[in-house]
Formats: structure tokens, sequence, C-alpha cells
């Protein structure tokens, strides 16, 4: 089954091959929500539907909305993720969703394809359609939802482990987590020495406590990349998982790590992360190797998240990350580090 097509704009296969032309005059453009309901039409609803702009991030979300249904269409930025990358996504979405996890699942076209490509100033963008993840966000301070969401990551881990169809998409190894974070952040804190000298001794010290990962860790493969509760719904006690837009090999201590950096980010780490791992470990107990590392994991991902902000100011403006922000961003590691130097790690 093919996975690409074009709405009515008519894109040519020359135009789409040019996914991230070299010089553009605009970078980023947002679809009015008339274009967006010319795209739904394409799966074959009829009758009215309404078009909101939802979010904007590395890729924009509109919620569209019938008299029975609401659907998100995730459109993509150019440049983003190859149509690769993008089917490898669908494909470990659907073969998480046959192993009887709860995921929000792709919905095709009438002519049974996933993705759709409209024209945009700066290029070509790729868009996918979804059922609306119905609930709320799960919360930390419940210790029944985290318990819930650790045991989802664990069923998610195990039904990805056949999955094997990556494509193009990213290994999150200690370059992409650590090593290349540390540079795009340093290139930014020219104008910052004090800061710049701190992160210069934090990074070595980092390298140092990596070096060596591999030989102590067994846990390799599929990884969502992203998870949070933001990224979940719950209604009626089901748990819904989406957004596997971060997803690729890797360590799984990244996605405990991640759970566990952004508990703690708001406040409610000591409850969220315990119920976490009685989810997750009677279903995953290999991830008990992953535990004294997870606080180098969860420093990884803090300056990946630095480093992402700071890659997006090009279009969301320079305020996306402030000079506060950056001295946080280091302070955070110093202050798990000299925890880690305890007794800290469970």
């Amino acid at each position: 089954m093919s996975s690409v097509s074009t709405d009515h704009s008519s894109v040519s296969s020359a135009f789409l091959r040019e996914s991230r032309p070299a010089k553009r005059a605009i970078s980023y453009s947002t679809a009015s929500t008339e274009r967006i309901k010319r795209v739904f039409r394409e799966y074959g609803y009829g009758g009215p539907v309404e078009a909101t702009l939802y979010t904007h991030g590395v890729s924009d979300t509109y919620l569209l909305s019938t008299s029975e249904k609401k659907f998100a269409l995730k459109v993509y930025r150019v440049g983003w993720r190859t149509r690769d990358a993008i089917e490898a996504e669908m494909a470990a979405i659907q073969h998480a969703h046959e192993k009887n996890v709860a995921v929000a699942t792709p919905i095709a076209r009438r002519d049974g394809q996933w993705i759709t490509y409209i024209r945009a100033p700066e290029g070509p963008r790729a868009c996918v359609l979804f059922p609306w993840a119905e609930g709320r966000p799960p919360r930390y301070k419940d210790a029944d939802h985290a318990r819930e969401f650790g045991a989802m990551v664990a069923r998610l881990h195990d039904a990805e482990d056949d999955f094997h169809d990556y494509g193009a998409r990213p290994r999150l190894d200690i370059d992409y987590l650590f090593r290349q974070p540390v540079e795009t952040i340093k290139s930014r804190l020219r104008e910052m020495p004090d800061v710049a000298a701190r992160l210069e001794l934090v990074s070595r010290r980092l390298e140092s406590a990596f070096a060596g990962i591999e030989g102590k860790l067994s846990d390799w493969g599929f990884c969502h990349g992203d998870i949070w509760v933001g990224n979940a719904r719950i209604e009626a006690n089901r748990l819904v998982l989406f957004d596997f837009d971060f997803f690729g090999l890797g360590w799984r201590a990244t996605d405990l790590a991640t759970f566990r950096w952004h508990a703690r980010l708001v406040g409610s780490e000591q409850v969220a992360w315990d119920a976490f791992l009685e989810g997750y470990l009677p279903i995953r107990p290999i991830a008990r190797e992953s535990l004294p590392f997870i606080e180098l994991f969860m420093m990884a991902r803090h300056l990946w998240n630095t480093a992402h902000f700071l890659g997006m100011t090009t279009d969301f403006g320079v305020t996306m990350v402030s000079d506060d922000y950056l001295e946080h961003t280091v302070s955070f590691c110093e202050q798990l580090e000299a925890e880690r130097g305890g007794d800290h790690a469970k």
C-alpha cells in the first residue's frame, strides 16, 4: 500500500523530492483552516466540519470536529521528517496497535493512503490524520495514573521488541542525546562566559560518566522518545498514548528518564516515579539494570530539550529560550550531579 498522496494542490513529484530547499524566502507558515478542511475531505467524511488550530510545535496539530467525531490532523514542518521517517512512524504505531497497545492509530484516506502532502510557501508539508484522543492528560500527582503509565510504557516496549522498520529514524545514542545538544547550547552561550564555563565542566563530567555505558546496559531497542503526560489521555481508567514523532532506537532508559525528568520539573517526582516503576518493573524487570543511570539520562534529556528549543527559535523567535532558561539548564544538571553523588539512585 502506498502511503503518500497529494491534495487538490497537485504537488508535483519534483516538488516533493525537494523536501528542504537550500534557500527559502519563508521558513515557516501556518496552513489556513480552509486548506485543512480540503485535506480532511480526502478521508471520506461527509457533512460540515469545523477546523481549529490546536497547537504549534515541531508539527502543527489541527482539531477537526464533525457532528459525530473529533480528529487530529498532524501537519509536519518542512524539513522536519522525511517521507521515509514518517512512514516508519506510522508503521511503529500500527505495530503497537496490532499488539493490543492502546495507541492513537493513523486513519487512512479513501484511497487507502496515510500521508497527504500539501503545498506551503516554504515547501511541501506532510499531513496525517488521527482519531482525537478523548479524556484528559494523566496526572503525575495521581499514583494510579503514574502506575498505569508505567505499565503502558512497559507494554509498548515489549510490543516493539520485534519491530524492525526504523528507516531514517534517529538513533537515540549518546551523540544524539548529549554531545550534539551540548555543542548547540555552547554556540548560544558566547555572551554568557560564566554559564559556558560551567556547562563545559558539566559536559566533561557527563562524558566520563557515559563512557563505557554500552557494556553496562543491555536494554536497547524501540523508544517512544517523548514519554510525558502531555502525550497521553486517560478516560474511564483507559490510557491512550500518542505522538511518536521522536521515536527511534535507543536505550529504554531514555523513556524512563524522560517521564521522571518531566515529573521533576512540575514538582511531582516522588509520587510519580515510584508509582511509574510499580507499573513498569513487573512487566519488564530488565529495567532494573538501567535505574542507576536514570539521572544521567535525565541530564541528557534536559540538555537535549534545551538544544531542541534553540533549533526552533528560527521559526518561533529567540525569546523562546531566554538567558535564564539556559542558566537553569546548567543548574539542573549540576543539581542532579550533586544528588547522584549521594545515595539517590533508586
